[in-house]
């Protein structure tokens, strides 16, 4: 699909959505631009969040900061398939026929990043799919094999989170009862880190959502959105069942200044 195609599109978007026909084509021009900075830094924000959900690494949001170039990478063809895919739930925009990777060198490079570390390097090389966010979405949400594989990733993820979950109780029980200090502290410490992981989760799942429904007028990716909204409610539902310990523990950071 060309790029005067895609703006032509996205004028009668805009006439039929937003502007009236007599719009200002200038606008309209700026306003496309703007508009498809913004859905692809969403899709990337998207991508970025499965693999903090699933993997626990969270890559850079913006792969040129990579630096990727002809000598320490190569181009990747996006197959006809791939292709037929992106333009059939592409609702605006150009879709992308090329992507680059990183080539052995640049990889060997990245894992000794002080900023990217070995984890992201390995899940760029477990996962080259990465380095074109919107492919890889769309793989997710229409391919069978991938979007049960995705599943399998968040159902795992939970089930560690809720494991962990289900210790809080036992942790605040010897932070309030023990008498020994140092393993009230080690209770407090576990129990801080705990609440972190499950804040953070509940919230990336959230974000995960919100992005699916800013991405809902461009892109059409619903099976997995369906999936998302599906762990939001679980994790929304893990966080409520343990309000009281949440409570206590904001009651001993805020009001007792982490003081046992």
């Amino acid at each position: 699909m060309n790029k005067c195609n895609s703006i032509t599109r996205f004028e009668e978007f805009l006439n039929e959505n937003m502007l009236e026909d007599k719009a200002n084509k200038a606008l309209k021009s700026i306003l496309y631009q703007t508009t498809e900075d913004s859905f692809k830094t969403n899709v990337s924000s998207l991508a970025t969040k499965i693999a903090e959900l699933t993997d626990g690494v969270v890559p850079p949001l913006d792969i040129d900061f990579l630096s990727l170039n002809n000598t320490n990478s190569k181009i990747v063809d996006i197959d006809y398939e791939k292709q037929s895919l992106i333009k059939n739930n592409l609702k605006l925009f150009s879709c992308p026929n090329t992507y680059r990777i990183p080539n052995d060198d640049k990889l060997e490079e990245l894992s000794s990043d002080e900023y990217l570390g070995h984890n992201i390097t390995e899940y760029y090389k477990n996962h080259p799919e990465a380095f074109e966010p919107m492919s890889m979405l769309l793989d997710i949400a229409y391919d069978e094999d991938k979007l049960s594989k995705q599943e399998e990733g968040l159902s795992n993820a939970y089930a560690n989170m809720k494991s962990k979950a289900e210790e809080m109780p036992w942790l605040v029980d010897i932070i309030i009862r023990c008498k020994d200090k140092k393993a009230k502290e080690e209770s407090f410490n576990k129990l801080k880190q705990v609440m972190l992981e499950l804040t953070q989760a509940n919230l990336v799942i959230h974000d995960s959502v919100n992005l699916c429904m800013k991405l809902k007028k461009c892109l059409n990716i619903t099976p997995l959105e369906l999936l998302l909204k599906e762990y939001q409610d679980k994790y929304a539902l893990l966080f409520e069942e343990y309000d009281n310990v949440r409570e206590f523990y904001n009651e001993v950071v805020i009001i007792g200044n982490g003081s046992l």
